[in-house]
């Protein structure tokens, strides 16, 4: 997935997260009107962070990929930021998978 193209992953991605948006508008929309906020809301919540940062994660590793392959001379600092930021958004996906699990339980 890393050779695909950025402007592609961000087309789909901008598709993705319209859907995305709109179910977590309707929770927090529960949320403002003092309605019931329950459990499945806090674990769909979280499936829909996962699926945002796993997306993140996607085009970290296309941009990172594409830096390296294109850069006559890639700087090793700029490699290392790409690495830094694409495990943050594992450590992010890592955690609202578990907030899911525990909130689906």
């Amino acid at each position: 997935m890393a050779e695909q193209d950025t402007a592609k992953l961000s087309y789909d991605m901008i598709l993705k997260n319209n859907t995305k948006l709109q179910k977590e508008a309707a929770i927090f929309h529960k949320v403002k009107h003092d309605k019931e906020f329950t459990s499945a809301d806090v674990a769909e919540y979280a499936a829909s962070q996962i699926e945002t940062k796993k997306d993140l994660l996607e085009v970290l590793k296309t941009l990172r990929a594409n830096y390296v392959k294109m850069d006559y001379l890639p700087d090793v600092r700029k490699i290392r930021t790409f690495d830094y930021l694409i495990e943050d958004a594992q450590t992010d996906i890592d955690f609202y998978t578990l907030m899911k699990k525990e909130f689906t339980a």
